[in-house]
């Protein structure tokens, strides 16, 4: 079968600087790969969850770090999860209570809070302000 060139993404590591599958062929790949791995998972579940619970305890250190750089990309990026998390903490919403407009809108105000504390803009008027111009968690 030959197929246009142009149905090829390009790839600098090639000598022929495209890759060796056409966009639509690698999209098949990809789609029974991830179905593959879908039934895979859903066969041995049980399997799999028992191994990652024994792992986990043994490698404690090596989660500790993983943990920890995803917690504080969480809130470096404020990712919906890390948001939405704010507004669960201490009340008895669920996740699915947080509207994506909250979640933007508190997005925004901890964008503007960190804006400000990295500016060092801090005066009477906005300590008096504080309290009524953001949402409070």
């Amino acid at each position: 079968m030959v197929k246009y060139l142009e149905k090829f993404t390009p790839d600098k590591r090639n000598k022929d600087g495209r890759t060796s599958y056409c966009r639509a062929c690698r999209r098949c790949l990809y789609e029974t790969s991830i179905e593959q791995r879908r039934k895979y998972y859903q066969k041995n579940r049980e399997e799999i969850l028992k191994a990652r619970k024994m792992d986990r305890p043994q490698n404690k250190k090596k989660y500790q770090g993983y943990d920890k750089n995803w917690n504080s990309k969480k809130v470096e990026m404020l990712l919906n999860s890390y948001i939405k998390a704010l507004f669960i903490k201490g009340t008895g919403l669920l996740a699915s209570d947080v509207s994506p407009e909250i979640v933007e809108v508190k997005r925004e105000q901890l964008r503007l809070k960190r804006l400000i504390k990295q500016k060092g803009i801090c005066d009477e008027n906005y300590q008096e302000a504080k309290g009524r111009a953001f949402i409070s968690v």
